[in-house]
């Protein structure tokens, strides 16, 4: 599950204590927030004119190719790549494999 910045500054994660005093005095993403509205569609058109999810598809495919080489050449460390335009994933054999591609 994921949720914008605005979910987590409207209080649904914190405990009771820290919660605003005045409910909706500040905008969230269930009450609405028509400033936010605006610039997502100002967003929305720039990802429209730029062609960003094509660009976004294409990334991802020259990523898969490089990674899918990478899986034959270190198979120990860079298993089952799989992924969809820019999110991409791969398994290692252990954690502590992962591990030392992390760092």
């Amino acid at each position: 599950m994921t949720f914008a910045k605005k979910m987590l500054s409207c209080g649904v994660y914190y405990t009771t204590d820290k919660k605003m005093a005045t409910p909706f005095r500040h905008f969230n993403t269930f009450f609405g927030d028509p400033v936010r509205a605006i610039l997502s569609a100002e967003v929305n058109k720039c990802v429209e004119e730029d062609n960003l999810a094509e660009l976004a598809i294409e990334t991802g495919a020259y990523m898969k190719t490089h990674l899918d080489d990478l899986a034959v050449k270190y198979p120990k460390y860079i298993q089952n790549v799989r992924g969809k335009a820019m999110y991409m994933a791969f398994d290692s054999e252990t954690a502590e494999d992962r591990d030392k591609l992390m760092g």
